[in-house]
């Protein structure tokens, strides 16, 4: 066996055992609505996720575009970057 196909294959082998060690992300929140689904196999509440939205400034679920469960428990989330926040108003100079 070479050392690149050696190499190779022990790469190969520590992909695998990443990926069983660590989880991938999961979706938790599509569109503003949250993934019944994938919450419930992490045993996420929708309390627990509102608490976490607000804690990143967010007040409504519906200003949510995508939010994510990471490998490691944080919530990562994308917004919708056309709609104001919550209680934001459109001003007029």
């Amino acid at each position: 066996m070479s050392l690149i196909t050696l190499f190779a294959v022990h790469v190969s082998v520590l992909d695998t055992a990443a990926r069983l060690i660590e989880p991938p992300t999961l979706l938790i929140v599509r569109n503003g609505r949250a993934v019944l689904k994938n919450m419930q196999a992490e045993l996420l509440s929708m309390e627990d996720l509102q608490s976490q939205l607000r804690q990143q400034g967010i007040e409504s679920m519906r200003e949510v575009k995508r939010a994510y469960l990471e490998s490691d428990g944080q919530l990562s989330v994308i917004t919708y970057q056309d709609r104001p926040r919550s209680g934001a108003r459109d001003r007029v100079p």
